[in-house]
């Protein structure tokens, strides 16, 4: 019986490691038919040799591991040594004999080699992973070839700090929370995280999904900052020969009504992660708040066609956005638990909420609304909600205030105005429901 098991096991393996490297030969084969394996008769492995390859790279490792001693060890190195030479022999076969450079299949030849010998120490998932990778990578080619094209060069360095922002400083962050008092540096860096990713996400589909009418480009660059785009509708309107009210106040309407959306849709995420699953009565408010945002918002796309000038993003990044949202947080949840330590009785706490609130949703609805969730636990989540209610209405009505600092002339202003007065009476209301619920 242990036989058997022992055979299988060998089968098992054997099997993945020789599968594995004819799955990358067989890429390999179809390269050179598709003439990209480099000049006419500068043959490439194909199928049977990557596979054999694989193969002998198991048999190396599976021999070795049951050598005792330093035996295995010196059948494992040369194994190695002569995979090292043969790699050597081809290339230069490749490379003087044949007149060809490239070093792909050199490394494929190392990659599926040690694939087998993987398969071949027991890590046979492993194995059949790194095979699929390998080969996707390798049919990727074109793809590969054309993103490389169309990225530009600010942006493959914005996905560098992106991923320097998430790989390098968060588990600096993390090693340093415990040493800074009052400050929860993690939460704060989290807020910068989604900042900068939301930033990020919405110029990468705007750059893939091309303009596609205004109404599009204005959801798309609301998803990142709604008063800059209100600014950059008030400058199309000074721009503009003709004043037409109804289309000013068509794309200010959508730009409310995305950042209605996405913030109630963040309050609920934000209350979940602060206090759990949120009560009904929160969600029911959030949800609300949501639907007529975009029932406002499809009624005024319709309203404004393809006729409003496509709001293009500027930058991948916007490193300033982040942190002045990063610095708001921080002033509003420091600002409202310094108060609530002060206020005295449970409607004073709700009070010193709704005020903190109003005051942060006119600078940055996000960084208000994480900041009530933040407090959510010394208020609770129904002054909380009523928080985030009041934020999102505080940041409705900035629009008009952004409308005029932006040098709009009066009639646009007041198109402006007019929506923001209108949408910011739902989230108010349901406010006051939660407030004046027994």
């Amino acid at each position: 019986m242990a036989e058997e098991t022992a055979y299988i096991e060998f089968a098992v393996r054997a099997g993945v490691a020789l599968l594995g490297g004819a799955l990358i030969g067989l890429e390999r084969e179809r390269a050179q038919l598709a003439g990209k394996g480099g000049p006419k008769g500068a043959s490439i492995p194909g199928l049977r040799s990557i596979g054999l390859v694989s193969l002998y790279g198991f048999l190396v490792s599976y021999a070795s591991s049951y050598l005792q001693g330093s035996t295995g060890w010196v059948l494992m190195a040369v194994g190695s040594a002569s995979i090292v030479l043969l790699v050597l022999i081809y290339s230069y076969a490749r490379l003087v004999l044949a007149r060809s450079g490239g070093v792909t299949t050199q490394l494929v030849l190392f990659t599926t080699f040690m694939i087998g010998v993987l398969s071949g120490f027991g890590l046979v998932l492993e194995a059949a992973g790194l095979s699929i990778v390998v080969g996707l990578l390798l049919a990727s080619k074109d793809t590969v070839a054309r993103l490389a094209r169309s990225i530009s060069y600010p942006e493959l360095v914005a996905m560098m700090e992106v991923g320097a922002l998430v790989v390098v400083i968060g588990p600096l962050v993390q090693a340093l929370r415990p040493l800074i008092p009052v400050i929860d540096i993690l939460q704060v860096y989290l807020f910068t995280v989604a900042v900068v990713g939301v930033v990020f996400t919405s110029y990468m589909a705007a750059r893939v999904w091309g303009e596609r009418g205004a109404a599009a480009s204005i959801i798309l660059g609301s998803l990142v900052n709604s008063e800059a785009v209100i600014a950059a509708i008030a400058r199309a309107a000074t721009a503009a020969k003709t004043a037409s009210k109804t289309l000013v106040a068509a794309a200010a309407t959508i730009v409310i009504a995305v950042m209605q959306i996405r913030s109630a849709v963040l309050a609920g995420y934000a209350l979940f992660i602060a206090i759990g699953p949120p009560p009904a009565e929160s969600l029911a408010t959030l949800a609300s708040v949501a639907g007529l945002a975009a029932l406002a918002g499809l009624y005024a796309s319709q309203k404004l066609g393809g006729v409003a000038p496509a709001v293009k993003p500027r930058s991948p990044l916007d490193w300033g956005l982040a942190a002045r949202s990063a610095a708001a947080y921080l002033a509003i949840t420091l600002i409202g638990k310094a108060l609530l330590a002060v206020a005295e009785g449970y409607r004073a706490g709700v009070a010193v909420a709704l005020a903190v609130a109003a005051i942060g949703g006119l600078v940055n609805a996000t960084a208000a609304i994480l900041g009530m969730a933040s407090i959510a636990g010394e208020t609770g989540p129904t002054p909380a909600t009523a928080g985030m209610l009041v934020a999102i209405a505080a940041a409705t009505l900035n629009k008009a205030l952004y409308a005029r600092a932006a040098g709009a002339p009066s009639w646009a202003a007041r198109s402006v105005t007019l929506p923001a007065l209108t949408l910011s009476l739902p989230p108010l209301a349901a406010a006051l429901i939660l407030i004046l619920q027994p």
